[in-house]
């Protein structure tokens, strides 16, 4: 398909890129859709996988990261009372 038509130049200079300048594995919607647990897999090893849709990039499928120990320092505001006994557990209260 011609995507200059679509997607004027811009769409043109994309499919070029993509056919010339392989940095990730690419592969379209429905390649992905028929091989996900293999290309999670590759992901897993630390892989790129750009995912197309007409030779245009619409996603790109990378390991997610996991928070480490304070990442939400400075975000986060305990109020000054946060530890006081609440009124409504009075009559449990010594």
């Amino acid at each position: 398909m011609d995507t200059s038509a679509q997607f004027g130049y811009t769409g043109k200079v994309i499919a070029w890129l993509l056919a010339k300048v392989r940095i990730m594995q690419t592969v379209t919607v429905e390649e992905s859709q028929a091989r996900l647990p293999e290309l999670l897999e590759q992901v897993r090893q630390g892989k790129e996988i750009l995912i197309v849709e007409n030779n245009i990039p619409v996603a790109k499928l990378t390991a997610a990261t996991r928070p480490g120990y304070g990442c939400l320092k400075g975000r986060m505001v305990l109020a000054d009372d946060f530890d006081a006994p609440l009124d409504e557990f009075a009559d449990y209260l010594p």
